[in-house]
């Protein structure tokens, strides 16, 4: 299916998301830091990004400049801010975000919330020549 890259500074939800995403088919990585981040992305195999917005150190915007600086993604590569903050929800295009997931605590909203850019990143993948 999809290879998901998930940044968080929480171990417990790192692993709930990767086990949850696995779950249903998809590749997940998972980094806590910008260099681990970096590598997950090396291979030039990740599709969609997921970055939490609010860690200590970089923030989510902060990371994701970091990454299209030096991982330098291809530009089908989709990043959503994962966060709890209704205004940097809405706010997530300033940030250069393709879109917004509410963190709403549990992993059937997470869920919910991906599968349509899952199902049109699909969509789009078999579109091509």
């Amino acid at each position: 299916m999809t290879c998901i890259l998930y940044v968080d500074d929480s171990q417990t939800q790192l692993d709930c998301v990767q086990k949850t995403l696995t779950e249903k088919g998809h590749e997940v990585r998972i980094a806590s830091t910008l260099d681990e981040a970096l590598a997950c992305m090396e291979d030039g195999k990740v599709e969609l990004g997921l970055i939490d917005f609010h860690m200590p150190g970089t923030d989510g915007v902060q990371l994701l400049q970091e990454i299209r600086a030096r991982a330098n993604p291809p530009s089908n590569v989709r990043f959503y801010i994962y966060t709890t903050d209704n205004k940097e929800q809405r706010d997530y295009r300033k940030h250069t975000f393709h879109g917004a997931i509410l963190r709403k605590g549990d992993m059937p909203a997470l869920i919910a919330q991906l599968e349509p850019v899952l199902r049109l990143m699909q969509l789009t993948k078999l579109a091509k020549p």
